[in-house]
This record gives C-alpha cells, structure tokens and sequence, in this order.
C-alpha cells in the first residue's frame, strides 16, 4: 500500500507536462484501481469451513465483517457447525483460520 502511494504521488507530481497528461492520467487510474483492490481485498477475509464445498458455496469462507445467521431444522448440524467455526478461527491464516 505505501508503495502504491508513492506511485501515485510521483504521477500526480509530474502532471504539469501537457504531452505526458494523457499517458500519466492513465497511470494514475492505474494505481488507484490497484489501491482499491488492495483496500477491497483486506476488508474480504472469509473464516474457511474446513470443507472445501461449503467454502466454494459462501464464496471463499463465511465474511468476518458482520453478523451471519445459521438456520436450520432441529438436527440439520447448526451447533456442529458453529463449533467447527469456533475450531477454525484458532488456526493460523495459512490453514483458513484468523490466527485465534
């Protein structure tokens, strides 16, 4: 992120050039696309399952930002569900999990 930063600084630096206007207005859209996904990216960690087809279906992991509700008949697996999310979230980030 600081290096996009200064990427930007340096552009928004050199844009008094009217012949190099047009190539640094587009480095410049460049860059801030490339922050905004960085920033996006951040702000999308998803606690995994542990099981790669529940996983693919919520998009990667249930989103940390927020509150989900589980609902479900009597016996459909919600409270076995919750505490393998409880498991899950003790794993370091490399296995799915938030570092506990």
């Amino acid at each position: 992120e600081g290096d996009l930063q200064a990427r930007v600084a340096a552009v928004a630096a050199g844009m008094t050039r009217p012949m190099e206007a047009a190539s640094d207005a587009a480095l410049l859209r460049e860059v801030k696309l490339d922050l905004a996904s960085a920033l996006l990216a951040r702000h999308r960690v998803r606690l995994r399952t542990g099981c790669d087809a529940i996983d693919e279906c919520l998009g990667g992991g249930f989103p940390v930002r927020g509150i989900t509700e589980i609902a479900g008949e009597s016996s459909a697996g919600k409270t076995q569900l919750a505490l393998q999310l409880l498991f899950q979230a003790q794993l370091p980030l490399a296995h799915g999990g938030l570092q506990g």
